[in-house]
């Protein structure tokens, strides 16, 4: 029987304090070629186009994770 060390499960921003990868920042904001076309889809579904659903799985898959929750605002 071997000794293994057992950790602790790290939560919240501790799990993460050692990721390397660098989010976007906010500033400068440019519209990237798309936007208008999204824009357009959006509002020709009367609202209802699921770019929320689509911005999480892109986002999840650009950064090797299973899920990500995107909050609207």
């Amino acid at each position: 029987m071997e000794n293994k060390k057992i950790e602790n499960a790290k939560f919240g921003a501790e799990a993460f304090k050692d990721y390397k990868m660098k989010l976007p920042g906010l500033f400068p904001r440019i519209m990237g070629p798309n936007a208008m076309k999204y824009l357009q889809e959006v509002v020709e579904s009367g609202l209802t186009s699921n770019m929320m659903s689509r911005f999480e799985t892109a986002f999840a898959k650009e950064y090797g994770v299973k899920h990500c929750i995107a909050t609207p605002g």
